[in-house]
């Protein structure tokens, strides 16, 4: 080899050994001790909206630096340079310390720490994106995590643009990887990623923090603890070692403290709970109190371990995941709305209103995680951040109270309305939701689900052995389709709810006032003047009132009310000597209905409507100028559940004689007395034994008709003030249905009964 050569390698040689001992004795020359991470994300200040950053470090004497610098850049743009005059001390040493406000703003800074000496600046560290925001918890299991499934389109991809256009100030330190072997680093979120990936979100997580970042121009941080097909208990913390690295509650804690967050958490999202209904996934099922007091011992250790948590956000899970029944579902479901309703400090949503994945458990981004991830975060914008304007409907519907609706003269319910918490919104059914209903207290079946308004109607009817009324309602959830379900206007489905009391029913009319005296034998009209709608005279049903028409343009006016499920109305008037029309209307003066028959005869007008608790009006007055103030005529005033036929003859003072249907005529007695009235034996053969609360001592006339209208039989008894029994032969009765009236001087009261095969 030629001399030339070998010098020429010898030097190269040389020059790289000096580069490398150059590499290696910086390290010694410059100390970083605190300095922030490519991507991270420091917590703001809520007074200030500021988040500071922090360097600090030494130099050695022989790095020849005099000055520190550091830089700070805003979207690549240099904004100002801070500096800090070095003095070494005796053993050659000097620190320096830095703290930097930045705004929490939707912009990225970057650090550049340089030594400066000899007019020289020298890079020794920096770091790029870095931000400061807020920072939640995304913690549970499989629809936590909420990774991609198929098929992998742009529709379905949470982390792109169209989907998360704020990604890039979504920020996450390492990842929920069940080993604690995650990068010790910050990224950009993923959505799309399983829980062990570094940066992490979960795709409704991804979702929920581009909204919050765009809508509040602040960048978020997530961090999903969540694991797969694990109960509540798996998520516990150790109390004797919080940061246990072996649970996955010290896991996430560790990871927390590591960020610098730990004081910072702003809210935990929280959804879990199919691995504790029985099911492939659990060999029992949770009950509604365990499950409860599972979350809250949870709950409370959050509160002291991140205490910036302002709140709560739980979602309701769905039905499926290869669970046993919907019912024993319905235990957790139940929990997590009583969670939300004994609490201030916790809002569930249902997950409804999404259409699962092929395995009935998850969800693509579509119609699944994408909708969870728009629902929380609207929530999130109101309790968290204090937004006002937001609507009502951003919540769950819920239920607000049970009633029954329609109620037959025995007291024996066919309907129940439940009325939906006012959200001042429309409310939508998709699907028949009667397969959902479960009715407790006995066997029913319900035939039909409609709204009104705010108020689903339950029609429901007892199955054989069932005499009783359900007690509770409970609402069940159903897996695959979102559909059938009900929706409010923000696209948001009722939650699901177990066994909520029916805690009233329709009343029936209250107790007649006294009735007047009878007539004299010179008509007295006694409640003039009544001459206007303003100075109507009030009456009630089943009594009989009498008055007059004074002159030509007398008119005689007259106020009730009636009660559900009473609605339909029949007003007769007779004892005319002069013709007289009757013409009823509602409280603003609009004409419902009129009899206007020519001459003297008894005459009624009729109006049925399905309307509840309603106040009419009635009007009589002379058709054709004439009078006869010496002579009353007579009104009378009935009320039916059913509605009255058009060619129903008028009332005229007889018992039995002009009513087309007597079982319908309507009791105006006390419902306490209502409620008291029984029979039994039901079926019976011979004697049939009559409970009778009397409010007050009088002769009772017991009748007993079939369902034309036909007496069979007649006995009259007499009642004692209090309890009463009285006893009916009803032996040469053939088998079938009967109505038994008991008719007393306040009305009639019906009861149906049936007669058995002697």
């Amino acid at each position: 080899m030629k001399p030339y050569r070998r010098l020429r390698r010898y030097a190269l040689s040389c020059t790289a050994i000096i580069l490398l001992l150059s590499v290696l004795a910086f390290p010694l020359l410059a100390q970083v001790s605190v300095f922030p991470q490519d991507y991270q994300l420091y917590p703001r200040s809520l007074s200030t909206n500021k988040g500071t950053v922090k360097v600090s470090g030494s130099l050695d004497i022989s790095s020849g630096y005099t000055q520190v610098r550091l830089k700070r850049y805003r979207n690549g743009y240099l904004q100002n340079t801070l500096s800090v005059t070095l003095v070494y001390d005796a053993n050659g040493t000097a620190s320096y310390n830095f703290s930097y406000d930045i705004a929490a703003e939707l912009a990225n800074n970057q650090f550049s720490l340089y030594g400066y000496g000899n007019l020289t600046e020298t890079l020794i560290k920096s770091a790029s994106n870095v931000v400061a925001g807020d920072a939640f918890i995304v913690q549970g299991q499989s629809n936590a995590v909420a990774n991609q499934r198929p098929p992998y389109t742009t529709a379905n991809n949470a982390d792109d643009y169209s989907n998360s256009p704020y990604r890039t100030y979504v920020r996450v330190y390492g990842s929920a990887n069940a080993t604690s072997s995650y990068t010790k680093a910050w990224f950009i979120g993923r959505g799309n990623i399983y829980y062990d990936t570094d940066g992490n979100t979960g795709q409704w997580g991804m979702r929920m923090a581009s909204n919050i970042a765009g809508i509040k121009k602040i960048p978020i941080a997530i961090f999903n603890g969540a694991f797969p097909g694990q109960n509540i208990a798996y998520f516990a913390r150790n109390d004797a070692n919080p940061g246990d690295p072996n649970t996955n509650y010290g896991r996430l804690l560790n990871r927390i403290k590591e960020a610098g967050l730990q004081n910072n958490i702003r809210g935990i999202i929280w959804y879990q709970g199919e691995s504790d209904v029985l099911g492939t996934m659990s060999p029992v099922t949770l009950s509604t109190a365990q499950y409860k007091t599972a979350f809250n011992a949870l709950k409370s250790d959050w509160q002291e371990d991140y205490p910036g948590v302002s709140k709560f956000f739980l979602f309701q899970i769905r039905f499926g995941c290869e669970m046993s029944t919907a019912d024993n579902c319905l235990k957790v479901q139940e929990a997590l709305r009583e969670l939300d309703k004994e609490s201030t400090d916790i809002v569930t949503l249902s997950a409804g209103n999404t259409t699962q994945y092929s395995d009935n458990c998850h969800y693509n981004f579509v119609n699944g995680y994408k909708n969870l991830g728009d629902w929380v975060s609207k929530v999130i914008r109101r309790d968290v951040y204090g937004e006002t304007g937001l609507p009502a409907n951003i919540e769950s519907p819920e239920p607000a109270s049970a009633a029954f609706s329609v109620v037959d003269a025995n007291g024996i319910a066919s309907q129940i309305s439940l009325a939906l918490k006012d959200q001042a919104t429309t409310f939508t059914i998709s699907g028949d939701l009667s397969p959902l209903i479960r009715l407790d207290g006995g066997s029913y079946t319900v035939s039909s689900v409609s709204l009104s308004g705010n108020n689903l109607l339950i029609n429901f009817s007892p199955n054989a052995g069932t005499s009783t009324n359900p007690t509770t309602i409970s609402y069940r959830g159903h897996s695959g389709l979102a559909s059938p379900d009900v929706i409010n206007a923000g696209g948001l489905a009722l939650i699901n709810f177990d066994k909520f009391p029916i805690t009233g029913s329709t009343t029936t009319p209250p107790p007649p006032p006294p009735p007047p005296p009878p007539p004299p034998t010179t008509c007295t009209d006694i409640n003039e003047p009544n001459n206007t709608l303003a100075t109507s005279t009030n009456i009630t049903g089943n009594v009989t009132y009498t008055g007059s028409i004074g002159s030509s343009t007398d008119e005689d006016w007259f106020g009730f009310r009636t009660w559900s499920p009473y609605n339909n109305v029949k007003v007769s008037i007779w004892g005319m000597t002069a013709d007289y029309d009757l013409y009823l209307y509602d409280p603003t003066g609009t004409l419902l209905a009129s009899s206007t028959v020519s001459g003297t005869s008894p005459e009624a007008v009729i109006y049925n409507t399905s309307a509840s608790n309603l106040n009419f009006e009635l009007k009589v007055v002379s058709k054709d100028g004439t009078f006869d103030p010496s002579v009353c005529y007579s009104i009378r005033l009935q009320a039916s559940s059913g509605a009255w036929p058009l060619n129903s003859a008028p009332y005229t003072g007889s018992r039995n004689g002009a009513i087309a249907s007597p079982m319908e005529e309507v009791a105006m007695t006390s419902p306490e007395i209502l409620k008291g009235i029984s029979t039994y034996p039901n079926p019976v053969t011979q004697t049939m034994r009559i409970n009778y609360p009397a409010d007050k001592a009088g002769a009772v006339e017991l009748r007993v008709l079939d369902f034309t209208g036909r007496e069979l039989i007649q006995k009259k008894v007499t009642a004692n003030t209090g309890q009463n029994q009285f006893q009916l032969n009803v032996s040469k009765l053939s088998p079938g249905s009967y109505m038994l009236q008991i008719r007393k001087e306040s009305g009639i009261i019906t009861r149906k009964f049936m007669v058995g095969s002697k």
